[in-house]
């Protein structure tokens, strides 16, 4: 009689016991880049060099396809720092789409170049569009629709590259007289910690890899939970070797690394 007693009392306990066990923390799309038209940040390098992120409007119908876009507007306060390591007065516009899954993805290039670049043969401005392969994953996800602690997501594939120069435009440029090659692209999702002057903690890196050869670009963007892009990773690898070299020498490193401030 009193075993059957204990019985009783011990399983609920036991239950309760594996009911309370912690549950995998989950990183939505929404809280890593929760960006709307008019926000804006600074990144900074080493030497003090300013990055500007500028959030602004696109058309629900740009870059060949229809659906809730913003476009992330870079520049820089020196050649020497990101976007464009290297490229003086380099900026860039990234057309970016949410999907209905939440993740979030790059439809287009909009870079302008006013003192154009070594391997751009005198172009000061484009357009390309990256156009998902039949059969193969979406390429340029950029944010993950989700991710939990400890996991790894890794999605290889290809993206169809259109290009147009001398325009700079939302709307779409993938026609055949535009198109240049396949492409291979792979990005790489997981969660690190990151020390930046906005934010500390655990933030989603979303580690990216592009082109055909041996040495692809790679660049690293650290998403903090409710704050954003707070980090980006730029290897010199992937461009032009001689100012890559200028690069490596100025920075003591193979890797531009710039931070979001307060």
């Amino acid at each position: 009689m009193r075993f059957r007693i204990v019985a009783v009392f011990f399983l609920p306990l036991a239950f309760l016991a594996c009911s309370s066990s912690p549950q995998p923390i989950t990183y939505q799309a929404a809280e890593l880049f929760p960006v709307k038209a008019g926000d804006s940040w600074v990144m900074e390098n080493q030497f003090g060099d300013q990055t500007n992120y500028d959030i602004e409007t696109a058309p629900s119908v740009a870059g060949c396809e229809t659906g809730d876009h913003f476009i992330m507007h870079v520049s820089k306060s020196a050649a020497r720092t990101y976007w464009g390591d290297g490229i003086p007065l380099a900026e860039d516009r990234e057309l970016f789409s949410r999907d209905s899954n939440g993740e979030i993805r790059g439809l287009a290039d909009i870079p302008f170049l006013p003192a154009s670049c070594p391997w751009c043969n005198g172009v000061t401005s484009e357009t390309i569009n990256w156009r998902p392969v039949p059969g193969e994953p979406l390429p340029y996800v950029i944010v993950p629709a989700a991710l939990q602690v400890g996991q790894v997501i890794k999605m290889p594939t290809h993206y169809q590259g259109y290009i147009q120069p001398n325009v700079n435009t939302t709307q779409c440029v993938a026609t055949p007289a535009n198109y240049y090659t396949e492409v291979q692209w792979e990005t790489d999702f997981y969660v690190a910690n990151v020390t930046t002057p906005a934010y500390t903690g655990p933030a989603v890196v979303s580690e990216q890899f592009e082109g055909n050869g041996s040495t692809p670009v790679h660049e690293k963007w650290y998403f903090a939970p409710n704050v954003g892009l707070v980090q980006v990773d730029s290897y010199l690898s992937g461009g032009d070797p001689a100012e890559e070299l200028i690069l490596q020498n100025e920075y003591g490193s193979d890797v531009i690394t710039i931070k979001r401030m307060p």
